[in-house]
């Protein structure tokens, strides 16, 4: 069977392998059992935040030198209830190891099916932000042992409370599908970079998308705007509180000098740039297009994603990936490349900051501009991830399989400046990603 039929499976999950009772309830579920092995080269030249985990996503974290069982480890079980012709009731359940396997209610939904070509759904959804979205942690679903975390972990957010429109319909060969939604989401999460818990409120998050398909091929774009997002967490308040440190001495000495000093013009542009950083009440816009191809024994799929961000601690993060299968009949050995991009934010303030001879202004307040400057290279300047992934996936039946990964992983942070910051510390680092998984679907 080729694999965009049998994803196409997988995203009706109620129909798979269930259990029926009355004709009006079916259950099904999923499973992955997985290890990781990680291998990190000169963890003490790569970054300040956690010199041992080079590997972070919002997904897993391995350690340095340990095997972890719990990080690809997840157990899910739905429910989906007819009501009638028109109206269902989809709930979904999640115990993951990476979370004590604690149990998370992620769907929670009602929808109506007014006609064949339109159905609306109201509760807790999945953000559609992905090809692969609907159908995230059924690891049966796709080649990997999980999705390429350069692209999908640049959104921290699982889920909305909102609601959803979906239109489908077909033209000769072709298959369309089309979801308009809006809600909201209040998630603790962690980011990659910070190593951290964040608190997410977000508010007006709202978006389109279209999946277009036939027998071999699948293509989608998607746009996804944020009306506000506010994030904090430990790493973000330590940060904000060093540079609001520095603007209090700074407006300090400035009402020493008195009205109208050059000292006063410096404190208030710092006072902009402290103004800023917080991400409280920010706008974003996402924008994401991908293709399956799946011909004859051929594999191809590929995603690429942009998020752009009002100035903040947030940066501006353009990823993609690329893969390249081919299938010799239950195996599918496949390559792929991942890469993601974080555009520096800190020219936004440092520009600012340079409209001030500060050198003009005292060494103390000289001192305390260059260690602002090199304070936003750390937390904002821009940096580059990259991977390249080897693969293996055997089908051992129609509803499970057998995967095992080699993964080279490079990050940089570009803008990190040894001589300004910490001349032991290069801001880059590799490492060596090792995994297996069984997943399967019943």
């Amino acid at each position: 069977m080729q694999l965009s039929k049998r994803f196409g499976l997988v995203l009706l999950l109620p129909m798979v392998s269930t259990v029926n009772y009355a004709a009006e309830i079916t259950f099904n579920g999923f499973l992955s059992v997985g290890m990781g092995y990680l291998s990190v080269d000169d963890p003490e030249s790569y970054i300040e935040i956690d010199p041992d985990t080079i590997y972070q996503d919002q997904y897993f974290s391995f350690q340095d030198g340990d095997v972890n069982f719990d990080n690809l480890t997840k157990f899910g079980f739905q429910a989906n209830a007819e009501i009638d012709e028109n109206i269902s009731i989809t709930g979904q359940f999640i115990s993951r190891g990476e979370s004590d396997y604690d149990t998370a209610l992620t769907w929670a939904y009602a929808s109506y099916r007014f006609n064949d070509a339109f159905t609306l759904r109201a509760g807790r959804l999945r953000v559609p932000l992905y090809m692969y979205s609907d159908f995230l942690d059924v690891g049966y679903a796709y080649p990997w042992i999980r999705p390429p975390a350069e692209t999908y972990a640049i959104s921290p957010f699982e889920g909305i409370d909102g609601v959803d429109l979906i239109h489908t319909s077909s033209f000769g060969d072709w298959y369309s599908l089309i979801q308009l939604y809006y809600g909201n989401n209040n998630d603790q999460r962690t980011l990659d970079f910070f190593n951290d818990v964040f608190d997410f409120d977000v508010q007006g998050f709202t978006g389109i998308t279209w999946t277009f398909s036939n027998d071999y091929l699948s293509a989608r774009v998607g746009y996804h705007l944020i009306g506000e997002l506010t994030a904090t967490s430990d790493s973000f308040d330590g940060s904000l509180q060093i540079f609001n440190d520095n603007l209090a001495l700074l407006q300090q000495a400035a009402a020493l000098a008195g009205e109208g000093s050059p000292l006063q013009e410096a404190a208030e542009v710092y006072g902009d740039v402290v103004a800023d950083l917080p991400v409280e009440e920010k706008s974003a816009d996402y924008m994401a297009v991908g293709f399956e191809l799946d011909w004859n024994n051929i594999v191809v799929i590929s995603e690429w994603t942009s998020i752009e961000l009002d100035p903040g601690l947030l940066r501006d993060t353009t990823t993609w990936y690329a893969t390249l299968g081919y299938r010799l009949g239950d195996y599918l050995v496949h390559y792929t490349y991942e890469r993601l991009d974080t555009e520096s934010g800190f020219e936004f303030f440092t520009d600012q900051l340079a409209t001030v001879d500060a050198s003009s202004l005292g060494a103390d307040i000289e001192t305390l501009f260059a260690a602002t400057d090199a304070g936003l290279r750390q937390s904002i300047g821009s940096a580059e991830r990259y991977t390249h992934a080897f693969g293996v996936r055997y089908d051992v039946s129609h509803s499970a399989a057998i995967k095992a990964e080699f993964q080279l992983n490079t990050i940089s942070l570009n803008d990190y400046d040894p001589t300004r910051v910490d001349p032991n510390i290069t801001g880059e680092g590799t490492s060596s990603l090792f995994t297996v998984g069984f997943d399967l679907v019943f």
